[in-house]
């Protein structure tokens, strides 16, 4: 009895397969291997028609898997079928056992005797006769058809023909089914990778709005925003990879706190979202509540020292596809009452319908900057004992357009865009038009400009005073720059630096609105402004009230120490302006002297158009 394919000797077995037989069995095969679509149901066509026909009590098929060099089970005819599964599959190395042997060589090894054969392995159950068969595709084996029977000698040559051949023939529609199936798994995993945020694992933005979308609308899904409280100063102290470990804590302890059905996602920054399918309120308010907790109890240390951090939260039912809007206003209103907080939108909240304003409002300043429909007007400001009322000096004052209805003031949405992150932009285009028009007029006045306190302390004042003067190639003297106190409570270094500067670069600085705030002596101290325009609200009451009488006084009589040029707002009859003659106050603006009126740079603006 021969022990190995290739060997002689008689051989007890069956008849030789009858040529018909075998042709159905490859018609049979080849119009299943036609129908699969995947890996497993080509190895299972394979497995399944060729046991049929030719009648073997069992047959496994390997795939080589060469990162790890081993061959593993992956279909199944016979004890081991589970249905498409391999009930206990086991592995093989390359090289060890008969199948490994085949798989090594890439030739076919039929055993008569498994037990005089000690590479044979017992898998399901021992049995005596085995033949295994490499499956070759352009030269490298991918596989190996494994079969077993309980008679010894069971498998003879046209088994072995039978078997080759089977493997030749599904060679390479396996390899296909495989690089699909590869193909398949690695846009499955680059699907998982685009909807995945990267730092925490959890679900990024993509996949919290593709989850919405699918969302039954009639359950009206409940959704929280969630922000941190802070994180900037994180960042700002202690760097970014701070900032980075700290978000991947709380993902964590977002993971922890909520239950398996919660959405969470990370929206990106310092922002969360937790979707609720079910549209109950109450219970994403506790839900959040609980990873506010969590997120304030977190043991967190950084270089040692342990950090706090809080978040705040925005929940709002789905409505509409305003949903995100809504949660993130309430986020807003959480934000402003102190942090720490969940707010569930209200439509009926006036606080909501006061932001919803302001965000229309910011709308409206953007628009008006993108479609040039700001335009500058200018009030004289002349000398208090002229009788001419000749301008020495104009205040720039902006006015929007919105192409149908009056010219208004735009002190609502400039507040607005204020909130928005736009009024720098609008600063940046008050003194380029100002600085146009001066270009345009070397006769005209100086003029004054208001910039925003924000904008002082940015940083950016300098760069755009010092960029419109090169450009249009103006003397810097012309220009004013009005600042407020304001600039220099929020950041008094910053104020200081941009003054000075200004100052060096030939611009004139005028400290604006002097008297409207009690810090106002102490900020002209700090550092040495052109001029002080003295508080309206005082000037206006100054004949019939005595203490806005003795403040103007007090004012007139520090900017005379301070050396500084005296203006006085919101002069609207000759009393008042008798009165500032008598200080010694130098100019005076107002409705007495003259109302604003348009500047020329707006008819040029048309002109080019």
């Amino acid at each position: 009895m021969t022990g190995l394919v290739g060997e002689t000797g008689e051989v007890q077995g069956r008849q030789p397969l009858a040529p018909e037989t075998f042709l159905a069995l490859l018609r049979s095969t080849s119009a299943e291997l036609a129908q699969a679509r995947d890996t497993i149901s080509v190895l299972w066509t394979i497995a399944e028609t060729s046991m049929a026909i030719l009648g073997y009590e069992d047959c496994v098929i390997y795939l080589v898997d060469q990162s790890r060099g081993v061959l593993v089970q992956r279909a199944a005819f016979g004890p081991k079928n589970a249905g498409f599964e391999v009930a206990d599959p086991i592995e093989i190395a390359i090289g060890a056992g008969i199948v490994g042997s085949v798989a090594a060589s890439g030739r076919l090894i039929r055993v008569d005797d498994t037990r005089l054969d000690p590479r044979y392995i017992v898998d399901d159950a021992h049995r005596r006769s085995e033949l295994a068969v490499p499956i070759i595709d352009q030269g490298e084996v991918i596989g190996v058809i494994d079969s077993e029977h309980s008679d010894v000698g069971f498998y003879n040559a046209a088994d072995e023909g039978a078997l080759t051949d089977l493997a030749a023939l599904v060679a390479s529609r396996v390899r296909t089914a495989i690089t699909i199936e590869q193909l398949e798994q690695a846009r499955a995993d680059l699907a998982g990778l685009a909807a995945t945020d990267e730092l925490t694992g959890l679900p990024n933005r993509r996949a919290y709005e593709a989850h919405l979308e699918v969302v039954d609308d009639s359950l009206r899904p409940a959704v929280a925003l969630i922000d941190l409280d802070g994180f900037k100063r994180i960042n700002d102290e202690h760097g970014h990879a701070a900032g980075d470990d700290l978000l991947r804590h709380i993902a964590a302890a977002f993971v922890d706190a909520t239950r398996a059905t919660d959405q969470v996602a990370r929206l990106g920054g310092d922002e969360f979202a937790v979707v609720l399918d079910s549209g109950d309120v109450e219970t994403l308010r506790r839900v959040v509540g609980r990873l506010l907790d969590r997120i304030a109890e977190l043991e967190w240390t950084w270089d040692g020292v342990r950090q706090s951090v809080t978040a705040s939260a925005g929940i709002a039912r789905s409505s509409g596809g305003t949903t995100w809007a809504d949660a993130d206003a309430a986020l807003y209103l959480a934000k402003e009452q102190g942090k720490s907080r969940v707010v569930v939108h209200d439509p009926d909240d006036p606080r909501l319908a006061a932001r919803d304003e302001a965000h229309r409002l910011a709308l409206t300043a953007r628009d008006s900057l993108l479609n040039d429909r700001f335009l500058l007007y200018g009030q004289p400001i002349v000398a208090t004992d002229d009788p001419t009322n000749k301008p020495v000096m104009m205040e720039a004052l902006l006015r929007h357009h919105a192409g149908t209805g009056p010219t208004v003031a735009p002190g609502a949405f400039l507040r607005a865009a204020d909130q928005y992150g736009l009024i720098g932009q609008i600063d940046r285009w008050v003194v380029e038009r100002v600085v146009e028009c001066l270009s345009l007029h070397d006769d005209a006045p100086p003029v004054a400009v208001n910039v925003h306190p924000r904008t002082v302390v940015a940083g950016d004042l300098l760069s755009m005073v010092r960029s419109a003067v090169d450009r249009h190639g103006v003397d810097p003297q012309r220009l004013v720059i009005e600042i407020t106190e304001a600039a220099a409570i929020e950041d008094e270094l910053s104020y200081r630096e941009v003054v000075s500067a200004l100052r060096s670069f030939g611009v004139r600085v005028a400290l604006d609105d002097f008297g409207g705030g009690w810090t106002s002596l102490a900020v002209a101290r700090a550092v040495e402004v052109d001029i002080v325009k003295i508080d309206g609200g005082w000037v206006r009451d100054a004949t019939t009230d005595a203490l806005s009488r003795q403040v103007v006084e007090s004012i007139a009589t520090a900017a005379r120490i301070l050396e500084a040029i005296t203006i006085a707002e919101w002069v609207e009859d000759d009393a008042t302006r008798s009165f500032l003659s008598d200080l010694g106050v130098d100019l005076v603006q107002g409705y007495l002297t003259g109302r604003p009126q348009p500047l020329d740079v707006v008819e040029h603006q048309r002109s080019l158009r």
